[in-house]
C-alpha cells in the first residue's frame, strides 16, 4: 500500500468520525437536553410496606402481613426458589382482605431448603413493593 493510499484512508476515517460526532453546537444541545430530562431518582415511586412476619399455627408455617397504606382486596404475589442460585418462581397470588391483611401457608421440601418472598405489584401511584424478609423453610 502506497503512502498516498494510507493518507487518503486516514483522511476518510477522520472525516467520517467528524460527521458522526457532529459539531460542538450539537454536543452542547445534546448536553442541555440531558439536563432538562428528569433523573431516574426523581421518577421513583413510593413503596408500600408489607409488614410481613412468620406465624406458626397448629404445626404449620404462614407468611402473614398487613399492607400499608391501605391495599384492600388486591393481589400479593408470593415467590419461591429452591436453592440459593436458582431463580424465583411465582407460586401463589394471594388477595388481601378488607383490612389489607394477607396470609400464605408455606411448605417445606422433604430434603433441602425453600426460600419465600412476596411483593405487591405497582398500583395506584405506588411502585413494586417487596416483603421485608426472605423466609427459609426446611424439615428437621
Amino acid at each position: 500500500m502506497t503512502l498516498a493510499a494510507r493518507i487518503v484512508g486516514a483522511l476518510t476515517a477522520l472525516l467520517l468520525a467528524m460527521t458522526l460526532a457532529g459539531s460542538p453546537a450539537d454536543a452542547a444541545a445534546r448536553q442541555a437536553e440531558k439536563a432538562a430530562q428528569p433523573s431516574i431518582a426523581a421518577k421513583a415511586l413510593p413503596k408500600r410496606n408489607l409488614n410481613d412476619r412468620l406465624v406458626q399455627r397448629n404445626g404449620k408455617l404462614f407468611m402473614r402481613g398487613k399492607v400499608s397504606p391501605a391495599y384492600k382486596k388486591r393481589i400479593i404475589v408470593v415467590q419461591r426458589k429452591t436453592c440459593k442460585s436458582c431463580s424465583w418462581k411465582r407460586v401463589a397470588r394471594v388477595r388481601t382482605n378488607s383490612k389489607s391483611v394477607f396470609i400464605y401457608q408455606m411448605g417445606a421440601p422433604r430434603r433441602g431448603n425453600w426460600f419465600f418472598r412476596a411483593y405487591a405489584p405497582k398500583f395506584n401511584g405506588y411502585g413494586k413493593s417487596w416483603s421485608n424478609y426472605i423466609y427459609k423453610t426446611y424439615r428437621i
